[in-house]
């Protein structure tokens, strides 16, 4: 089945209040799958789920509700790609992405004033370029404009479509964080301190086949995971053959939020849910860190 033929599907097919559910990837509540077969997204499906779950979480986020029961969502989306994403949308490709992209932003606000409503909340989504993304992990950024006002708040998302959305918020000012530690503000990465600095930051709890082995005190504020081997670098070691050279990084940015990486051949899991390559996953403590064998476990 085309893109086309699957978004003209989702259109006369999807009910009220099932859209979340296809965003989030339970297509057997979506009904999605009345009147053609049921297929699982290629990765452009995967792809524009995982940016119109983002923006609707962005939605809940900022909306309020007055007296009269009317209800605020921003209406304006920039969702900035990367260069390497953004090259694998041009043309009609390009077109039928933005397409589905509106359409599925539109149902998900419609979902949350009401279908009654909706045309009091005309959702734009627009797509643009962002050149800071070279060469990141992260493929796209969502920004949250305001045509009025002209001010704008711009979001990462790290997490995969079926994992517990983390939503981080690019800002250069003052560093809070939200105590359920979902939604995260922070300084611009870069300007963290890389001097290694004399005090345990926090404690990793290892252990292997069930067993536990050892606490390892971390004083670095990025280190290094993996197999140890003549010249190696790694800061904690997993003494197994399926573990890769450098498996994983573990990062402390400036708001104390440890942030994993995943580098490995084989697979890392945080909390049960798999990382995808070099994707950026947040970390808390008493959250697992599975490596084959070996479980990790973070103290602060």
């Amino acid at each position: 089945m085309s893109f086309k033929d699957f978004l003209s599907k989702a259109k006369n097919y999807l009910d009220n209040n099932k859209i979340r559910q296809w965003i989030d990837g339970d297509d057997d509540a979506s009904g999605l799958e009345v009147g053609f077969e049921k297929t699982s997204k290629n990765e452009v499906e995967e792809f524009l789920a995982q940016v119109s779950r983002t923006i609707s979480n962005l939605m809940l986020m900022k909306k309020f509700v007055i007296a009269n029961g009317r209800v605020f969502l921003p209406d304006h989306y920039i969702v900035f790609l990367s260069p390497q994403k953004d090259k694998e949308f041009q043309g009609r490709m390009r077109e039928f992405f933005l397409e589905g992209l509106q359409y599925l932003s539109e149902e998900a606000a419609g979902e949350i004033v009401g279908k009654s409503s909706i045309n009091q909340v005309p959702i734009k989504v627009e797509l643009r370029i962002d050149g800071t993304l070279m060469n990141s992990s992260i493929d796209y950024r969502v920004q949250v404009f305001d045509g009025k006002t002209g001010k704008s708040e711009t979001f990462e998302s790290h997490s995969k479509i079926e994992d517990e959305e983390t939503i981080v918020k690019i800002d250069e000012g003052k560093t809070i964080v939200d105590p359920k530690k979902t939604i995260v503000e922070w300084k611009n990465p870069q300007s963290k301190n890389s001097q290694t600095p004399t005090k345990t930051l926090y404690r990793i709890d290892i252990s292997f086949q069930g067993t536990f082995e050892k606490e390892v005190s971390v004083k670095k504020t990025n280190i290094k995971i993996g197999r140890p081997s003549d010249g190696s670098d790694v800061d904690i070691e997993l003494k197994n053959g399926k573990v890769s050279r450098c498996h994983a990084t573990l990062d402390l940015d400036d708001a104390e939020n440890i942030w994993l990486m995943h580098k490995g051949q084989n697979p890392t899991k945080v909390n049960g849910l798999s990382c995808n390559f070099e994707e950026k996953r947040l970390v808390k403590p008493g959250q697992k860190i599975e490596i084959e064998d070996y479980v990790l476990i973070i103290k602060t």
